[in-house]
Parts: structure tokens; C-alpha cells; sequence
């Protein structure tokens, strides 16, 4: 049966990003060779993965040289420094967008680069918004107080926001795609 994962601020071929998230790898090759390494050993070819923004930087020629070693659907919502998408690229990508709701298993899935904290049917036990950009930042840190704050003084009673927001920035979950359940059970456990 096929599955559905997720990931977000992959950032191949960005050296840059191994400092500014701490990440565990010496050299840009190191972090490419494990994402997809990680990435090819959880999903199959007929899998679909959401990726939530900030894919690779730098030419047609780089992004094709990952996409073709990445089993699996692909489905991209832009961040801010996917930029390479040319037709060539496109045709690597099932599709292309800068926000996505979907329904699977009961389920509303609402996808963006960037965090909605009051996201479309935010009362709904059934829905939960995905996102990236804020990697584990300062930002990330207000995202979670923010997060905290609504569940602890909103008083609304049934309808109140249920605060089903949650980051998928790939470094909370070992540089490997991972399905919502995974990612629902990692939150509950922080």
C-alpha cells in the first residue's frame, strides 16, 4: 500500500545551512548523501512525498541531479528559495504549488512553507497544517509559545482552535521523510 510522507527545508546543495541548523554533517555532500540516502530507504516508488518548501539551491542541473535519485511521487509547495523551476525541473514534480489542502485517511492536510496558526477548519479534531521555513529558530520557539498560549487561555469551549500546527523541518525527524502520524507522535512527546 502506498504511503504519504512529508518534509520540509531540505536545502540541497546549501552549504550555508549546515551551520545555521547545526546539522550533524561536515560538508554539503555528507548532508545530500544522507537525506537521500535516509529518503530512499523509508519511501518507495510509489509513495507520495509533500515537500514543504526549500528543496535545493542552485541550478537546473543540481535539482535535476537530486530529483532523479529520489524514489517516489513528488509534490512540491514552494518556499522562498525554490527557484530553479524550470520546465525540466517541473517535470520531476506530480505537482507544483505554494499551498495545498488534501484528505486522506479523515483527514484535512494543510500544507505551506510558511506556519498558519489559524488555518481552515483550526477547531477540527480531522485537521492539521504542516509547515517548514522557521527550521528550530527563534521564530520556531514564538511559533511553539504561540502555540502553548492559544491552548492554555482560549476559552471557546468546542470550537476552539485544537493548535494542530506542526513544523516539519526534516532535522526533528533524523533528515528523513516522515508520515503524519510520525510527525503527530514526535509533538506529543516534546
Amino acid at each position: 500500500m502506498a504511503e504519504e510522507f512529508y518534509i520540509a527545508d531540505i536545502h540541497f546543495n546549501h552549504a550555508n545551512v549546515i551551520n545555521f541548523d547545526n546539522r550533524p554533517f561536515n560538508t554539503v555532500e555528507e548532508m545530500d548523501n544522507a537525506i537521500i540516502s535516509n529518503w530512499n530507504n523509508v519511501v518507495s516508488p510509489k509513495d507520495t512525498v509533500y515537500i514543504i518548501g526549500d528543496f535545493c539551491m542552485g541550478t537546473e542541473e543540481k535539482w535535476l541531479g537530486y530529483l532523479r535519485q529520489l524514489k517516489g511521487k513528488k509534490i512540491l509547495i514552494k518556499g522562498n528559495h525554490d527557484k530553479a523551476l524550470t520546465p525540466d525541473v517541473r517535470k520531476h514534480f506530480d505537482y507544483i504549488t505554494e499551498y495545498k489542502e488534501h484528505k486522506t485517511n479523515k483527514k484535512r492536510i494543510i500544507m505551506c512553507h510558511y506556519p498558519i496558526p489559524f488555518y481552515r477548519s483550526d477547531y477540527s479534531e480531522a485537521t492539521y497544517m504542516l509547515y517548514g521555513h522557521v527550521h528550530s529558530t527563534l521564530e520556531e520557539d514564538m511559533i511553539l509559545y504561540f502555540k502553548q498560549y492559544i491552548k492554555e487561555h482560549d476559552n471557546r469551549g468546542v470550537s476552539a482552535n485544537k493548535c494542530q500546527f506542526y513544523n516539519a523541518w526534516l532535522g526533528y525527524y533524523n533528515y528523513t521523510p516522515v508520515t503524519l502520524d510520525q510527525i503527530v507522535e514526535y509533538w506529543k512527546n516534546k
